[in-house]
């Protein structure tokens, strides 16, 4: 197996990897925020790398606008006790796209009973840099797509973006 990026002295890295180091040690801030956010700990500031038209996605949810997304993240802290980052990893799959690999213990006010999800995040970035999609998924599985109706679409869509709307204006 070969050794992680990091660990690695810097004259063995390939020019690949020494692209890739760049790129991450770039989006730093970006990542820290990310962290910062799946750790119940939203604020404002996070949101700064959103672009106005942003758009977050997962297995519950579609969010639109940066307004909602936040909303999304402010609302995590309220159904959860805590979140605590186990690991994560960090790829540059292209010039615009960084995938986050997160393994993140969830604690909710409710059960009581901690949660450990795998989240494969993925960040499409604009020209500025700025998140324009943010895609999560859990443990591997793809976002749901349900059955489609004819003038409807997508059933699971509808009602993951029903969902994203209602904590837009919940929260």
């Amino acid at each position: 197996m070969e050794a992680p990026l990091m660990e690695k002295p810097v004259n063995e890295i390939s020019a690949e990897q020494q692209q890739q180091l760049t790129a991450t040690v770039a989006l730093e801030p970006l990542i820290r925020h990310i962290l910062s956010m799946y750790q119940c700990d939203p604020s404002a500031e996070h949101f700064v790398y959103y672009d106005e038209k942003a758009v977050f996605e997962d297995p519950l949810s579609i969010c639109e606008g940066r307004d909602e997304v936040h909303s999304a993240f402010c609302s995590l802290p309220k159904l959860f006790s805590k979140s605590e980052t186990l690991n994560y990893s960090v790829k540059m799959e292209s010039s615009d796209l960084l995938v986050l690999n997160l393994k993140q213990k969830w604690t909710p006010k409710v059960l009581h009973k901690d949660i450990v999800i795998d989240h494969i995040i993925r960040l499409q970035l604009n020209n500025q840099g700025r998140v324009v999609r943010h895609e999560d998924t859990w443990n591997g599985k793809p976002l749901p797509t349900g059955p489609k109706l004819p003038g409807i679409g997508s059933v699971s869509a509808r009602l993951r973006r029903f969902m994203g709307y209602v904590t837009g204006i919940m929260f």
